[in-house]
């Protein structure tokens, strides 16, 4: 008989030949495999978010550049400095701009790795959370296949659900969402009192330079001073914007969209306590140490109305333990003042 090809699947009979694989389909299924695998860089919220990107890249190294830019401008006029004002002077005034500039860089690294919030599977929020719909319907994100809760909202940059969305960064090449806005809100105080600590220290070494010979530093230094202004207006007109959103408890993409402001406001006070902590000791530092844990992205009610253990909210159980505490002193003294006859026998 004829010869049968190495490709036949059959020893006997018929000849059958493989069927056919599309390529495209091969690789398409490979992908979707890939894709299905844990992704170690969302895969918490303790997990790094960067992905990086051209433009978002391009954005990161400008931030980086200016600011090595100013650090750079006044360390090389930094001699004009110590000889004018004298080397202990001088030195207080570097070290303590070389440590908010330090504060920046840390901050800025913060936000730009730091997982933004992304909320759970629908079944696991079910499980862990009672609460996890906050009294209304849950929803589902369409794009994610994943649980959707309030002030929640699907970033197309990142392709993802954000917790307490704000707006996506193309500075910081990241999302800035609910377990992110600390650090971007500390990056925006840092940057701005470094650039106009910059802007002062360079201007007051230009004019002490004032008359005398052009130096390529003393180029530099007039540079960098129209630079980092540029960038100190813009910085310092999100800091004010930033600054309300967070005293009236309200995000960017909330205010664009014509919520009302008191939909969320919880008070000034504790409105700034959910983005930087209890402690206002730790406000300043750019760390999750002393961040409020009675806030986890999904429930946006006062703390202090929430069932606890028992079923009640703290004032109603600080209520009935305080009825409780004024009637068990109240009884002794009403028993004591009913006399009772016992007969004689």
């Amino acid at each position: 008989g004829p010869r049968r090809p190495a490709t036949c699947y059959a020893t006997e009979g018929p000849l059958v030949r493989p069927p056919r694989v599309d390529l495209h389909h091969r690789w398409y299924c490979i992908a979707a495999a890939c894709r299905a695998l844990p992704n170690p860089f969302v895969a918490s919220h303790t997990a790094l978010a960067w992905r990086p990107n051209g433009m978002g890249l391009a954005h990161v190294l400008a931030v980086v550049g200016v600011l090595v830019l100013g650090a750079v401008a006044v360390g090389g006029n930094a001699s004009v400095l110590l000889d004018k004002v004298g080397t202990t002077t001088g030195a207080i005034l570097l070290a303590a701009y070389y440590f908010i500039v330090g504060l920046t860089f840390f901050a800025y690294v913060r936000v730009v790795t730091a997982n933004p919030g992304r909320p759970d599977t629908l079944e696991s929020a079910c499980m862990q959370s009672g609460r996890a719909c906050n009294g209304k319907e849950m929803r589902m994100c369409q794009k994610c296949k994943c649980y959707k809760p309030e002030r929640c909202h699907h970033c197309s940059d990142c392709n993802q659900c954000t917790l307490k969305m704000d707006h996506h960064c193309p500075w910081v090449n990241n999302c800035v969402g609910f377990r992110n806005y600390k650090f971007f809100y500390l990056l925006l105080v840092y940057a701005a009192c470094s650039e106009v600590y910059n802007i002062g220290l360079l201007s007051y070494i230009i004019s002490l330079r004032a008359g005398g010979e052009l130096r390529a530093w003393d180029f530099c230094a007039m540079v960098t001073v129209g630079l980092v202004g540029l960038f100190a207006l813009a910085t310092l007109g999100l800091l004010a914007f930033h600054t309300h959103l967070i005293s009236v408890n309200q995000t960017t993409i909330e205010q664009l969209k014509g919520t009302p402001v008191d939909q969320y406001s919880l008070g000034t006070c504790l409105n700034f306590q959910m983005v930087l902590g209890k402690s206002p000791a730790m406000w300043c530092i750019p760390c999750v140490w002393g961040v409020s844990t009675d806030f986890d992205g999904i429930n946006w009610d006062n703390p202090a109305d929430r069932p606890v253990e028992g079923g009640m909210s703290h004032e109603l159980q600080s209520f009935a333990e305080q009825t409780t505490h004024t009637h068990a002193h109240a009884l002794p003294v009403a028993l004591d003042s009913v006399s009772i006859d016992v007969p004689q026998g």
